[in-house]
Order: C-alpha cells, then sequence, then structure tokens
C-alpha cells in the first residue's frame, strides 16, 4: 500500500514536470500527462526503473487505479459545480441535439465502414467507442486555456449527454452482437437509461440542495462528498457510468446556500489529483500489441470518428452560440475519446481480438491527442461575447429550469 502511495507521488511529480515542458510549446497539459504516461508506464521504461530501483513502483495496481478513478470523479463533479443549473439552461435543446448527433453519426459511419470487413458485432463495438466524447478532456481543456461563455455551456452539457447518449448506443450494439437486439428490447433500453437519467437527475436536484442546506456549514464538504459518491454508486449500479453520476451531482449541489464551499473543496482535490487520470490511461496504453494491422484500423476509425463528430456537432453548436469560433471550438473539443472510448473497449473484450482492442485503444489515443491541441488552439482565440447571457428564445431551457429552482425555494 505504501509502495502505491510513493508510485502515486511520483506519477504526480512527473505530471507536474509534463505540463511544464509542453506548455512552452503551447500544448494542453493533457496531452504531455498522456505521453508521460506512456513512457513511465509498464509498456514502456517502466520496467526499466522498476529494476533499476530493485523495487515494482511502476505498477499500475489496484490502489493506484482507486485514486484515478477518485481524481476524475473529483474532476468532473468540479465542472458540474462551476457550471451549474444555468450552464445547463443556456446550453437549451441544442446542446441536446448537438450531443444526439455527435453520437450517432460516428457510430453509423464506423458501423458502415467496418461492417463487411469487420462483420457485424466488431463494427457494432467499434462504432459505439467512436461514438463517446470524454468529459473529462473537455473539462479539463476548457479550464486550462479559460474557455468560457455560451461555448463552454454548450460543450459542457452536450459533453455530460452524449455519455448518456453513447451508454444507450453500446448497450444497444451489444444486444444486438448478442442476438437479443430485437426491436422490443432495443426501445426498451432506450427508455430505460432515458427516464432513469431524467429521474435521477431532477430527484438529485430537488433533494440534495435542500439536504445541504438544512444540514449546515458544519456538514458542507462531508455532505458534498457523501452526495457525490452515494450517487456513483447507485447511478453504476443501474449501468451508468460514474462520470454521468459525477456531473449529476455537481449540478444539483451547484443550487446551494453552500455551493461556494463545495467548489473550493473540489477545486482544490481536483487540482492536485486531476492529472493522475491521465498519467495512469496513457501509462496502461500498450502500443507493443499495435500490430501494422491495428495501426491502419486505428487510423481509419479516428479520421471517421473526428470528422463525423465534428459534423454532426457543429450545426447545433453554432445555432445555439451564434459564435463562428466558438461554436467551433466547442465542437473540437467533443473529439476526445479519452476514458469513455476507453470504458466501452473494455467491456466488450469477448467479442475483440487483440488487434481491434489495440486499434480502438489506439483511436482512443490519437482522438485525445489531436482534439485536445485543436480544441485548445481555437479555444485561446475566441472570446467571451458581450451582452446579457440567458435566454436564447423558444428552444432554451431557461423556463423549465427557473421552475425548477422557485420549487426549491
Amino acid at each position: 500500500m505504501y509502495l502505491a502511495l510513493l508510485e502515486i507521488s511520483v506519477l504526480l511529480f512527473a505530471a507536474e514536470g509534463s505540463r511544464g515542458l509542453v506548455r512552452a510549446l503551447g500544448i494542453p497539459a493533457v496531452v504531455g500527462e498522456l505521453l508521460v504516461g506512456m513512457a513511465i508506464g509498464p509498456y514502456a521504461l517502466g520496467p526499466f526503473i522498476n529494476s533499476l530501483l530493485g523495487i515494482p513502483l511502476v505498477s499500475i495496481n489496484d490502489y493506484v487505479e482507486l485514486f484515478a478513478q477518485f481524481s476524475v470523479i473529483l474532476m468532473i463533479f468540479s465542472s458540474g459545480l462551476g457550471e451549474g443549473l444555468r450552464g445547463l439552461e443556456r446550453a437549451g435543446i441544442w446542446g441536446f441535439l448537438g450531443a444526439i448527433f455527435g453520437a450517432l453519426l460516428p457510430f453509423l459511419g464506423v458501423t458502415a465502414a467496418l461492417w463487411h470487413g469487420l462483420g457485424s458485432s466488431v463494427s457494432l463495438v467499434m462504432g459505439a467507442a467512436s461514438a463517446a466524447t470524454s468529459l473529462a478532456v473537455a473539462s479539463y481543456v476548457a479550464d486550462e486555456v479559460g474557455f468560457s461563455g455560451p461555448p463552454r455551456d454548450f460543450l459542457l452539457t452536450a459533453g455530460a449527454i452524449d455519455d448518456v447518449v453513447s451508454l444507450i448506443i453500446l448497450s444497444v450494439a451489444l444486444a444486438i452482437s448478442s442476438g437479443t437486439g430485437s426491436p422490443s428490447s432495443v426501445v426498451y433500453t432506450v427508455a430505460y437509461y432515458v427516464l432513469a437519467w431524467v429521474i435521477i437527475t431532477a430527484d438529485s436536484i430537488i433533494i440534495l440542495p435542500r439536504a445541504a442546506n438544512r444540514l449546515g456549514e458544519r456538514y458542507a464538504r462531508p455532505f458534498a462528498l457523501l452526495s457525490l459518491f452515494s450517487l456513483v454508486v447507485i447511478m453504476v449500479a443501474l449501468g451508468f457510468s460514474p462520470l454521468i453520476a459525477a456531473y449529476v451531482a455537481g449540478l444539483s449541489l451547484s443550487t446551494s446556500r453552500m455551493s461556494e464551499a463545495f467548489k473550493e473543496m473540489a477545486v482544490g482535490l481536483s487540482s492536485l489529483f486531476g492529472p493522475l487520470f491521465f498519467v495512469i490511461a496513457g501509462a496502461e496504453t500498450d502500443l507493443v500489441v499495435g500490430t501494422l494491422q491495428a495501426l491502419v484500423l486505428a487510423l481509419l476509425v479516428s479520421v471517421l470518428a473526428m470528422a463525423l463528430k465534428f459534423a454532426g456537432t457543429l450545426p447545433f453548436a453554432y445555432a445555439e452560440t451564434k459564435d463562428k469560433n466558438g461554436s467551433v471550438a466547442a465542437s473540437l473539443g467533443m473529439i476526445p475519446r479519452g476514458e469513455m472510448g476507453l470504458a466501452i473497449a473494455s467491456s466488450s473484450l469477448a467479442i475483440l481480438t487483440t488487434s481491434e482492442y489495440a486499434a480502438i485503444v489506439l483511436m482512443v489515443v490519437m482522438t485525445t491527442i489531436v482534439g485536445a491541441i485543436s480544441f485548445s488552439s481555437f479555444a485561446k482565440g475566441t472570446k467571451r461575447p458581450s451582452g446579457k447571457r440567458g435566454d436564447r428564445g423558444p428552444l432554451s431551457l431557461k423556463p423549465l429550469l427557473r421552475r425548477g429552482r422557485a420549487v426549491l425555494r
């Protein structure tokens, strides 16, 4: 256990060092963290470091994995707190449509392109992996470059909903692959995840801030963690990603009188542990198994995944923000697959060969690096539009959420 704590400290130190190097080149910190993780991980220099020191320092064991999950959950929780219900309100219906079409287009395009060559099961899984967006990468880079205003609201809202859409797509794809994907089962799966997400989110928004306000400042920080990880356990048990639960918890607690205390705690913890997730994700990338066939497949899927994600998101981003540069930046921020793509690949190991799994891992790495760099470059050139940020016409969610806040009061 103590060796794992030392390993975590070494990884955090290496992450900080990589941030300084890539910052000088104008590259997002997440790219440096992924690359340094690959360099010192167990599939690269890790065994040499272990033999040199005479201890298994680089091992990526269960303790380290636990801290990695803790760090990414805190990061998304912090984003939810920062955005609050006003961010969801400002993204409006266009944010929902951007998430839906931004996931469906890559899924359908990649699945169709691979159907005849790899068969239905593998093509469906690869399509599902290409549908996901990394909310962790999007929020991390957005904070780093100071990306703000309606384009940021659109990006984070669409990114959070995109995870739900991708989860539905994966469930349907796995059902079809196993031969149980009848029309009725597909409808049931879609209805289950949509209704469960809506009910849990609505209940959390009503219950959690009220409970926090009643408990008062003394219990504010422990209650925030209790709420966060209670939601994580409940939603994971129902089949959701823990990141969706973290975002819902942040949105819910953002309306409490204790929200500033919650933000202070979450920002402090995530600023310390946040980089850990990306370093470990890089360390777990085994590029040795990447054969030439896997590399070619990864390049094909990556190009389709990036182009179709951008095409599926951009029209809705522009319709919401009316900001050309901001909508392009927000759409580029949806490109990284990150942790969601890896999670989908890991859940489908029974269907994929080693080479096909390696292709998905390579696709995740490529889209994350290319997406993070392009998003960072465009986001730095955007300016927060002047004027009131609020209702954007008939497609805004503002009236609905205003009524929800009135219920809380």
